[in-house]
């Protein structure tokens, strides 16, 4: 039966008769040929074949796609096709538009460079910032002639089209960016539904051990840890919101998930990418710094703008970058007071909140030399509004402590005698650390969460330790009476390397990633090799019956290959350089260096190593010549370790980026200074 005098479009084009079917959509020529039907006259009325689809994720994976070519194509033949403004005839536009479908459009993305990330490789297709500019001039395509069909592609696009004007030369956002355009950066590192669903599920039990939720703070078990599902809403919901913070939060989160995944996962992206942990989690953190900025520019303050920020602050400390997080925090804990929520007698969120703010403030500044924020004595940071819980009191009687070691570390009088103080009240900190506590390196019936905690708790009070007597161990050598500073920093780096061997050996440990927290590691293990390069050359040869030294060294040994198994699990680059570095100073020690001749590392926040060994001579030199008359026999190895008593070794300018993960075998930098210097041979 047809439909009323008029036949559909497509067979009035073709010219042929426009039969419907009973209770049918399409006519019988349409459904023939699998196009849609679309009666004259009616321009937007669209009437689509149903098409057999597997499920609603393919449909959106294919949408995906669809979008991701629609989106190339509008770019690159630039806005001059599409706004009409050019003189140039249809066929040469026709040609050009031609050739740069050919040449980039349909390319796969595999073909990329593999040194390059993938949002690199689709920017070289689609152009940003500076590069838009060069190429626009040389290469754009001038038109008098309207495409109607790009113009509604264009317009159908869920995600607009970034203007390379509103994304400044330093990679942070200026405030009129809208948050569809920062949205789209998402799109090339964006999980597709099943992989964001196993990122979820591996990485669940980790959720616990960062300090904010989807659901607000998690401070010492207090908190809801949500499920899959919630999850997975949540990031759904969040990732369309037009809030920066709501936004700049779940990507952040996200960020900290994928943080997580063994170096071998690779994230399947809704454009079919496979990309590597750390590419996304750098591409995320980018994006976060945009999303907050453009909070910035608005001027809204708000508590899920602090979590973002606490968040992006735990995201940098554990990429080993402790100023960034420091930067992070401080940001987050000033928006904090202008929220009120340093008011004494605050209570829920905003409570928990600020006690994470000033107690990480003081961690850090104590690590960093930097002055901390809110002042000892301040009433919301009294212990008796800590919290309840046994492991509220112990933190918040250790960041006391912290504040009075960095302001005996800002002081330009050093004084031994607020040292040993000090030195009582961390004692103090460990009374009150229960006995059972001590005992346990097993994480047994606890959860990951709890036994994280716990150990983290010990693992703070030996690094404060350790860092208050370190300076007065290395001058232990020449003045005997800083000989219980010795004693008390090799206590310490003993406990370091205990609690360090618990996380990491517990279950689902191996796997927990933060380079700080594997930093803190390594300078135990430096700690412990440093005593030992100083008895080796006081002594001259190990006593028989000196315990310690074996002792010290299998604890060393164990250190490294802790340090190793990391680095092979995680994509830690402190780990392996602090193993290799460990490794060669037992090897020298022991008479086993087979490593560089001249091996110099420069550590940020700790110092300089530098290992060198003879040559082997060239049969029939001078050099075997000599070495076969009655000489002195020349040292197998050569130890220099340079560092600082007070003043903290930082990395300089141009590895500030890096920080902890800069590589420690880049020329020293011409400006270093230090004011200690240990040199041990070994024959």
């Amino acid at each position: 039966m047809r439909l009323g005098t008029k036949s559909c479009r497509e067979c009035r084009r073709r010219k042929v008769r426009c039969n419907f079917t009973d209770q049918s959509l399409s006519c019988d020529g349409c459904l023939l040929h699998k196009v849609a039907c679309r009666p004259q006259g009616l321009g937007d009325g669209i009437i689509e074949l149903p098409q057999p689809i597997n499920s609603n994720e393919d449909l959106r994976d294919r949408l995906d796609r669809i979008e991701s070519l629609l989106s190339k194509l509008c770019d690159r033949v630039g806005p001059d096709i599409l706004n009409n403004t050019s003189k140039d005839p249809p066929e040469i536009i026709s040609q050009r538009i031609l050739q740069t479908s050919n040449t980039s459009l349909l390319e796969k993305p595999g073909r990329a460079d593999s040194a390059t990330s993938p949002w690199e490789a689709e920017a070289t297709v689609l152009g940003t910032g500076s590069d838009i500019s060069s190429r626009s001039k040389a290469t754009s395509l001038p038109t008098d002639v309207d495409f109607p069909l790009l113009r509604l592609l264009k317009a159908s696009l869920v995600l607009d089209h970034i203007d390379s004007s509103e994304i400044s030369l330093h990679g942070i956002t200026k405030a009129g960016a809208p948050l569809p355009s920062l949205r789209r950066l998402l799109r090339p590192t964006f999980p597709r539904g099943a992989c964001l669903t196993q990122i979820l599920s591996e990485t669940q039990r980790y959720w616990a051990l960062w300090p904010i939720s989807p659901n607000g703070p998690l401070t010492y078990q207090s908190g809801e840890i949500i499920g899959l599902v919630e999850a997975k809403d949540y990031l759904t919901d969040s990732l369309n919101s037009e809030s920066a913070p709501v936004l700049a939060k779940a990507v952040l989160w996200l960020a900290l998930c994928v943080q997580q995944l063994p170096k071998v996962f690779r994230v399947e992206s809704i454009s079919g990418q496979r990309i590597p942990p750390t590419d996304v989690v750098n591409h995320y953190a980018e994006i976060s710094e945009r999303l907050l900025h453009v909070m910035t520019e608005s001027q809204t303050d708000d508590i899920v703008g602090v979590e973002a920020l606490i968040l992006l602050s735990k995201l940098y400390l554990n990429m080993g970058r402790p100023r960034a997080s420091w930067l992070r925090n401080r940001q987050a804990l000033d928006r904090a007071i202008f929220l009120g929520l340093h008011t004494p007698g605050k209570e829920g969120q905003g409570k928990k909140l600020w006690a994470i703010l000033w107690q990480n403030d003081r961690f850090m500044s104590v690590i960093l030399g930097f002055p901390y924020s809110v002042p000892r004595g301040h009433p919301s940071t009294s212990e008796e509004l800590q919290g309840d819980s046994l492991e509220a009191k112990i933190i918040g009687k250790i960041s006391a402590v912290a504040a009075s070691i960095s302001d005996e570390q800002q002081s330009i009088l050093k004084s031994y005698a607020t040292v040993l103080r000090l030195d009582e009240e961390l004692q103090e900190c460990r009374r009150l650390i229960p006995t059972d506590w001590w005992g346990m390196d097993q994480q047994g019936v606890l959860g990951l969460g709890q036994f994280f905690g716990r150990q983290a708790l010990k693992l703070a009070v030996h690094y404060m330790s350790q860092f208050l007597h370190l300076p007065y161990m290395l001058m232990a050598s020449d003045q005997t009476r800083y000989e219980h500073s010795r004693l008390s920093a090799l206590e310490a780096a003993r406990g370091i390397s205990k609690c360090y061997r618990g996380i990491r050996r517990s279950d689902g440990g191996n796997l927990i990633i933060c380079d700080v927290m594997d930093f803190k590691a390594f300078s135990a293990g430096m700690v412990m090799a440093i005593d030992l390069l100083n008895q080796a050359r006081q002594r001259r040869e190990r006593p028989a019956d000196d315990d310690s030294w074996s002792r010290d060294w299998v604890c060393v040994k164990s250190l490294v290959a802790d340090l190793v198994e990391t680095a092979e699990a995680l994509d830690c680059s402190v780990a392996s350089q602090g193993a290799q570095t460990l490794q060669f100073l037992y090897d020298v020690c022991h008479g086993t260096y087979n490593g560089p001749e001249s091996y110099v590392a420069s550590i940020p926040y700790l110092g300089r190593v530098r290992i060198r060994r003879p040559s082997v001579p060239i049969p029939g030199s001078q050099q075997e010549l000599q070495s076969d008359l009655a000489l002195p026999q020349q040292p197998l190895g050569e130890v220099e370790i340079t560092s600082n008593f007070f003043d903290l070794y930082l990395p300089h300018t141009s590895q500030v980026g890096d920080e902890l993960a800069v590589n420690w075998a880049s020329p020293p930098a011409l400006d270093e200074s230090f004011d200690w210097t240990g040199y041990f041979s070994f024959p």
